[in-house]
């Protein structure tokens, strides 16, 4: 039986990489428009992550700029990152 496990394994192990080779990075030049309201697209970088399966796009990331943080704020104990309410 575990003979079976490690055979099987070492077969279909491989097989994972060749699916992920189907997906490719690349640079997202344009932020996304009419879906963001102005107050959050102008918190957003200018350059995205775009990933595609082909010629579908798979999902879009945007970063945002900077995190705004409390002026007063400190770290430790229970806070471990200082962002402020409602973030």
């Amino acid at each position: 039986m575990f003979r079976l496990a490690v055979v099987a394994t070492l077969l279909f192990l491989p097989a994972w990489q060749l699916v992920a080779q189907e997906y490719q990075v690349s640079s997202a030049e344009a932020p996304p428009t009419g879906t963001l309201a102005p107050e959050i697209a102008s918190l957003m970088d200018a350059k995205g992550i775009k990933v595609t399966k082909g010629s579908t796009t798979v999902c879009e990331l945007w970063l945002a700029k900077e995190w705004p943080v409390e002026a007063n704020a400190t770290t430790g104990g229970e806070v471990i990152y200082p962002l402020t309410v409602g973030q």
